[in-house]
């Protein structure tokens, strides 16, 4: 499986810029999985959980509400609200 970058902005700072293989996000028809090589798109976003796989583990976010965008090789996650939910470690 390949990776793509991932960006995740809330309006107070950036939380995370980095290469990760998968994204689980909540949309408001249910929750979207992305992966690599992914169509090009803009949605909005519910309130949920976020995950996020990498070689080295899992992280999770909870959000309010954001956009997601996905273009090519690059996601990028605007939130309005997130907090951190921790990593888990992929062993």
């Amino acid at each position: 499986m390949g990776s793509f970058t991932l960006n995740i902005i809330t309006p107070e700072k950036e939380v995370l810029k980095e290469a990760v293989d998968f994204l689980a996000v909540p949309g408001k028809e249910g929750e979207l999985g992305i992966t690599a090589g992914h169509i090009n798109f803009i949605t909005a976003l519910t309130a949920g959980e976020v995950k996020v796989k990498q070689r080295g583990g899992e992280k999770t976010f909870k959000i309010n509400s954001g956009f997601l965008h996905v273009a090519k090789e690059k996601v990028v996650l605007l939130a309005k609200g997130l907090e951190e939910g921790g990593a888990e470690d992929g062993n």
